[in-house]
């Protein structure tokens, strides 16, 4: 299992460092447990490998990226894909016992599931060999650490290979394509090491030049992203009775059911927008929230009374579910910025965000479709008006540890105590505190938006009153991790903190499409089309 999380984050399973761009594809090398051996009819020299190696599949003016190469890629994106979506893949339309070749893929207008996997592979490709250009233009190279790294990565792969009873070239056949070497995965881990260092090192640069003017420029244009407000909404719905004409006798009888059901809908109408409307006199917030939780509470009294297999207790207690969850539908926070001088924002947005909307104010919005034959009535409240997040974000570091392994939660809390004991409270120490630490991922994250690491109990730890430098703590993950948490301090103000970061990812993003015009990558689409899969 070592082995194993080595190979899920071979770029995180060293010494910590400071966090990553997102682009970066961390899928170096992954590990499918108990797949099995590909039974390729190819010939001898096919399956050496030799034929697509020396094939230049994709290639700048001085790097060269071989069909072998291109196989790892492309495999590692398909393991990758396997790892997010496996247990609904199926319902993705994507058999995995079947050539992709073979199967066309709805994710496409228009190609199969080896065009979908290639496409992403190749763009993913061309993407880090411009990065690597830049890389090399600036005098950018690969140091020992690096190579390091290489050398864990390819040892976990030989570690992970004996655990399942394979030589390493029989692995990486399998899990990569057969004639993949581990000469090939060396080089396609060169490559993605340097692009790396190349993309970091565009992003530090871009980062030290942000000034307060640009980072307050991007948050006015794009108010979208930081400014929204809150309500509560009790929804009313009505549908038109559907009437077969084959039911009934004759026309005559027919048109008088259809003018029957049409007068029901329209009564039941106009009595769903009188209790809309009703909401409307509420005068504040606070009392329309007291008649939505007990209209909420009457639409379920005695909701699951017909349900004899279930105890009283077990009725009340879905019925106090349904409740709570219908309230939480009907409480809308965070409702995002819409200009409401705009002829496209909708209605509602066009209320809420009035120049002199206020906390309390009550409205109602009537929506029908008549081809469906439905109707809608919505009564809301605002409850906060247009702000931005004000609240302060936090400096932390982290050290993941895989839950499946029985020995991750001696190791972590050994971590934690190392780490109180050295009162470890800057980010430089806890990278120097790290070094030669084995775990499945280490790094140190300035200004921590709430809800951005993806587990709740790390953030209700970071964000718990009275936290202070140097605070560490053991957290269970879920069922994958067991984190080791420090605090480091606070950081930037919420929005600030979030422009910053827009601001820099849209100079990333056109630094991406400017490396991408100022260097030449070309593609061999033929070679491409002989890997198999």
């Amino acid at each position: 299992e070592r082995a194993q999380n080595k190979l899920d984050q071979p770029q995180t399973y060293v010494a910590a460092k400071k966090q990553k761009p997102n682009w970066v594809n961390t899928a170096i090398v992954i590990f499918i447990a108990g797949i099995l051996v590909l039974s390729l009819a190819l010939s001898t020299l096919q399956n050496s490998g030799a034929m697509m190696r020396g094939a230049n599949a994709i290639k700048s003016d001085n790097y060269t990226v071989s069909g072998t190469m291109v196989s790892y890629f492309f495999n590692s994106q398909y393991s990758a894909f396997l790892q997010t979506y496996g247990t609904v893949a199926s319902y993705l339309g994507l058999d995995t016992s079947k050539p992709l070749k073979d199967q066309p893929c709805n994710m496409l207008e228009d190609g199969t599931w080896f065009d979908y996997f290639m496409n992403s592979t190749s763009s993913y490709v061309q993407e880090l060999l411009n990065c690597c250009e830049y890389a090399k233009a600036n005098g950018i190279a690969l140091d020992d650490e690096d190579k390091a790294d290489i050398d864990e990565a390819i040892e976990a792969m030989s570690e992970a290979a004996f655990e399942n009873n394979y030589t390493t070239a029989r692995y990486i056949a399998a899990m990569y394509g057969s004639g993949v070497k581990e000469k090939d995965i060396r080089a396609a881990m060169e490559l993605t090491l340097l692009a790396n260092k190349g993309a970091v090192a565009a992003n530090d640069k871009f980062k030290a030049a942000l000034t307060e003017e640009s980072i307050v420029a991007y948050y006015d244009e794009h108010p979208e992203q930081f400014l929204s407000a809150d309500y509560l909404v009790k929804e009313f719905e009505a549908t038109l009775a559907t009437i077969d004409e084959d039911d009934y006798a004759d026309t005559a009888a027919y048109d008088a059911a259809v003018a029957e059901a049409e007068a029901a809908y329209e009564a039941e109408k106009a009595e769903l927008l009188a209790k809309a409307k009703a909401y409307e006199t509420a005068t504040g917030h606070q009392e329309f929230l007291e008649k939505l939780s007990a209209d909420i509470t009457a639409e379920y009294d005695g909701y699951y009374d017909d349900d004899a297999s279930l105890t009283e207790a077990e009725r009340e207690a879905k019925e106090k579910t349904q409740i709570a969850t219908a309230m939480e539908a009907a409480t809308v926070e965070g409702y995002a910025y819409q200009n409401p001088e705009d002829e496209k924002s909708d209605e509602l947005a066009k209320w809420l965000f009035a120049a002199d909307r206020k906390v309390g104010d009550t409205y109602v919005i009537e929506d029908e479709d008549e081809e469906k034959g439905t109707y809608a009535v919505y009564a809301y409240c605002v409850t906060a008006t247009v702000s931005r997040e004000e609240y302060t974000t936090v400096d932390m570091a982290y050290a993941m540890f895989p839950a499946s392994e029985g020995a991750s939660s001696t190791a972590a809390a050994a971590l934690k105590d190392k780490l109180v004991a050295a009162n470890v409270t800057t980010a430089e120490a806890f990278e120097e505190a790290m070094k030669d630490q084995s775990t499945s991922g280490a790094a140190t994250m300035e200004n921590l938006l709430k809800d951005n690491f993806g587990y709740e109990a790390v953030d209700e730890y970071l964000y718990a009153e009275g936290r202070k430098a140097g605070d560490c703590e053991v957290i269970n993950c879920g069922t994958e991790y067991i984190a080791v948490v420090l605090y480091l301090g606070e950081g930037d103000v919420a929005w600030h903190a979030a422009a910053q970061n827009g601001a820099l990812n849209e100079q990333m993003t056109a630094w991406y499409e400017e490396i991408a015009t100022t260097y030449t990558v070309s593609v061999n689409e033929k070679t491409l089309n002989k890997i198999v899969r």
